[in-house]
């Protein structure tokens, strides 16, 4: 499906921007949670997953990669967690819509989940066939282990279930004989190998010949300059290799703890989001994504490819126009929490002003720049300078 610019806009809100496989209303009522919960470092949070929502967007969405970013979760009271905390704001379950599949997949991915706990080190395959039903045209393997760290690593392999033969590899691996996909969705595998094993076992070709056909062939629109790529089991093993072994990981720990010491600590304050900073986040989150797309644009078109709400294939026209339309007059405006500001008259033209900044999430004295018709606040932290209209303004 291709449309332009003005077709989409006209045609879709912000939330339905999620066709085309990011939804920047839905990220800010989880940065609005997130402050509510753990104020400024709540926010310090939404950027982090902000930055892995687009890097898993650009290998989905525009690079159409065949395996997907590694992510690192800790184990916290039996469940997966993004964070290294008790709370149900990090839990994996409650991303995971109960309806899905009738329940299956929320029942599956239990299992899953379940047996990485308990087979440490030991590699987990879970499957969820494609189908209209949750809006993807290529099946998923999902694969997961432990570390003696007790955190689990995973990441998922898409799969053309018309050209490779998924049932009967997976039969192999499982060393026993299933009917079919639905069986893997509903009952993980647990292997006896390592991620080391997996990733030779991929390279081998155990399975009647398998590693010659085609897992998954990256899409490609006929007027795409990119060419069509193909990828055989070897292939899939040489990307699993890299991925696994770089600082991305090493620094997903890293941070993962950091936040926890951070969370453990917490003294800040809940931060309640006022309606005109919502849509400031909400402009910049979704000009992040749009970014992104500009970078991929071939003689002014961009093609987005993965598994979209819809299924579909996609490719935009005029990408500066998508980012410039239903824009304020400052995508900024209005997005501080200020005290002391509207409580007397007669300040000179420069007023300093306690802030708490959005973005960079620091509370700072900021200079307040009055003119006859506009206040603008410069923060000097990350120097983002906003023209704020009084009447948004929220006084502490």
């Amino acid at each position: 499906m291709s449309l332009s610019t003005a077709e989409t806009l006209q045609q879709h809100g912000l939330r339905d921007l999620a066709d085309f496989g990011f939804n920047p209303v839905w990220e800010t009522e989880r940065r609005e949670r997130l402050m509510n919960r753990y104020g400024v470092l709540g926010m310090e949070i939404a950027d982090y997953e902000h930055q892995q929502n687009r890097e898993l967007f650009r290998s989905e969405f525009i690079d159409d990669l065949p395996v997907s970013p590694v992510f690192i979760y800790g184990i916290i009271n039996g469940k997966f967690s993004t964070q290294l905390v008790d709370n149900s704001l990090f839990t994996i379950e409650a991303g995971i819509n109960p309806k899905e599949r009738n329940g299956d997949t929320l029942s599956g991915f239990r299992q899953f989940s379940q047996a990485q706990i308990e087979n440490c080190g030991r590699v987990v395959l879970w499957y969820s066939p494609a189908g209209a039903d949750i809006g993807c045209d290529t099946g998923r393997l999902y694969v997961g282990f432990t570390n003696e760290q007790n955190l689990t690593i995973n990441f998922n392999i898409k799969v053309i279930e018309d050209s490779f033969p998924i049932l009967r590899w997976l039969n192999t691996v499982a060393l026993e004989e299933r009917d079919s996909l639905m069986d893997f969705l509903h009952r993980p595998v647990v292997t006896k190998m390592t991620i080391d094993g997996f990733i030779e076992y991929l390279r081998s070709d155990v399975a009647d010949g398998v590693c010659n056909q085609i897992v998954y062939r990256s899409f490609r629109l006929d007027n795409d300059p990119r060419p069509k790529v193909d990828y055989r089991l070897p292939d899939i093993a040489e990307l699993l290799s890299g991925n696994l072994n770089n600082d991305q990981l090493s620094q997903q720990i890293i941070q993962m703890e950091d936040f926890r010491d951070k969370l453990t600590k917490l003294s800040h304050q809940p931060i309640d989001m006022i309606t005109t900073a919502y849509e400031a986040f909400t402009q910049q989150i979704r000009r992040g994504y749009l970014q992104l797309i500009n970078q991929a644009t071939f003689n002014g078109t961009t093609f987005l490819y993965g598994c979209s709400a819809t299924g579909e294939k996609r490719s935009i026209s005029s990408v500066d126009d998508i980012i410039n339309a239903r824009t304020p007059s400052s995508i900024f405006d209005s997005g501080w929490r200020v005290s002391g500001l509207n409580q007397e008259e007669g300040h000179s033209n420069n007023d300093m002003r306690c802030v708490t900044c959005p973005f960079c999430g620091h509370t700072v004295d900021a200079v307040v720049e009055k003119t006859a018709d506009k206040k603008v606040i410069t923060c000097p932290d990350c120097h983002q300078s906003v023209t704020i209209n009084e009447i948004a303004f929220s006084v502490n």
